[in-house]
């Protein structure tokens, strides 16, 4: 119990540490941006940052598995499933700016069906972190096709980085696409289109 305390006051104190360096780093950078940190205008603005960050990187705190949920063991279906338009928000780790965009998730189940919400936390779990978008669609892929085991999986992942879109006014709407796909997606070329043609599909204008 003592050595426990002892472990928690450590990590409560590294913690508290890193929070205050953590501060004086976006003082450091707004300073270093030729603005003053100490200016009406400026004085909450690091702590306001901290709190967006901890916040939007909450989930990595959150086993994968918490994120899948469970299959549903009285519903059977062996026919291509799509969830669309998936909001995604992310941060790249090249330049720390967003991306933001939306990923298309389709699976063929062999028989259970997963919960169509366990698809937006997997997709939120792989994006909301310092990552790029070929990492996000292979880790959506892999965390579906490991929790669930279905007989494929496709994703198509659309984002605008903010890297592109706001050093350079030109590529202001400028997007990036993805796809991945695995079993029986991969192996039969007709499911890949299947999925390409369902996930491009305008919505109908009574929609």
């Amino acid at each position: 119990m003592m050595k426990s305390k002892m472990i928690n006051h450590r990590q409560k104190k590294q913690q508290e540490t890193e929070e205050s360096l953590a501060l004086e780093a976006v003082r450091t950078l707004i300073r270093w941006g030729g603005d003053d940190p100490d200016r009406a205008g400026l004085q909450d603005t690091p702590a306001r940052v901290l709190a967006f960050y901890k916040d939007f990187f909450s989930g990595r705190d959150i086993a994968p598995a918490n994120y899948a949920g469970s299959l549903a063991p009285d519903v059977t279906y062996d026919d291509l499933i799509l969830i669309r338009d998936i909001r995604l928000v992310s941060f790249c780790e090249h330049h720390m700016l967003p991306a933001s965009g939306r990923a298309h998730i389709a699976y063929i189940p062999d028989q259970k069906i997963a919960g169509l919400g366990s698809f937006a936390k997997i997709a939120a779990f792989c994006s909301r972190r310092f990552t790029t978008q070929e990492a996000i669609t292979n880790d959506i892929i892999e965390m579906i096709q490991t929790a669930f085991s279905p007989c494929g999986v496709a994703v198509m992942v659309s984002l605008s980085h903010g890297c592109m879109t706001l050093r350079d006014p030109m590529q202001s709407r400028s997007v990036t696409l993805t796809t991945k796909f695995s079993g029986i997606f991969q192996s039969e070329p007709s499911r890949q289109q299947q999925f390409l043609m369902l996930a491009e599909r305008p919505y109908d204008k009574k929609e």
